[in-house]
């Protein structure tokens, strides 16, 4: 086991929030519950 590569860390990963939306207002038995959008940089 002494030749077993490793998994370098993760670096530079950002997510930046770009949206919410409500989805009580659009559907009722979905209130409480939010649709986001994000956006991930690697």
């Amino acid at each position: 086991m002494k030749n077993v590569k490793q998994t370098p860390e993760t670096k530079g990963v950002t997510v930046k929030l770009l949206a919410t939306l409500d989805l009580g207002h659009e559907i009722e038995d979905m209130a409480g519950r939010q649709l986001r959008m994000r956006m991930a940089t690697i």
